[in-house]
């Protein structure tokens, strides 16, 4: 909660604001005195995040499997005749975006890596809000191929805009 004071032509006011923080929103009540009056009101705010451009280069670090070694992920998000793209490298593996679309704040793309010499496929599924310089959301992936019927994996990310 906090107060805030005003002197006008009709005299001094105080009012006292207290909420509650609820994600992005903030709701709660107000009251003012005017002299022996009181006055009291219910408001409700939400936080205006600007949503970034997600073009160029995004960058976070996770472990290489269960409490493996850090491995640096950067994600390039280019533009080519319109449409989005881009590519992910992670280690030293270097795989393009696939089905990469931009709804306002969120943006979702598929990651699908080859693994071993049977070839193997995994895809990925990302889903982030853009926020400024900062992307963040969850994967998801279901079983690789060959063991359909596995459990699917989920996992938080927050990646930040590479400089």
């Amino acid at each position: 909660s906090f107060s805030m004071s005003r002197e006008t032509e009709r005299g001094n006011f105080t009012s006292v604001f207290s909420g509650k923080i609820d994600g992005d929103a903030l709701k709660g009540s107000t009251a003012t005195k005017f002299g022996e009056r009181e006055m009291r009101r219910r408001f409700s705010a939400e936080r205006v995040v600007p949503v970034g451009e997600v073009e160029g280069s995004w960058t976070w670090s996770s472990n290489r499997g269960r409490g493996g070694e850090p491995v640096e992920s950067r994600i390039t998000f280019t533009k080519t005749d319109g449409k989005l793209g881009g590519t992910m490298k992670r280690g030293d593996n270097e795989t393009p975006l696939e089905e990469v679309v931009v709804d306002g704040g969120k943006v979702t793309f598929k990651v699908t890596r080859s693994f071993g010499d049977n070839g193997n496929r995994f895809t990925t599924n990302y889903h982030a809000q853009v926020r400024g310089d900062t992307l963040k959301g969850v994967t998801t992936a279901a079983p690789r191929e060959g063991n359909e019927g596995g459990p699917v994996w989920e996992s938080f990310w927050e990646a930040k805009r590479a400089q």
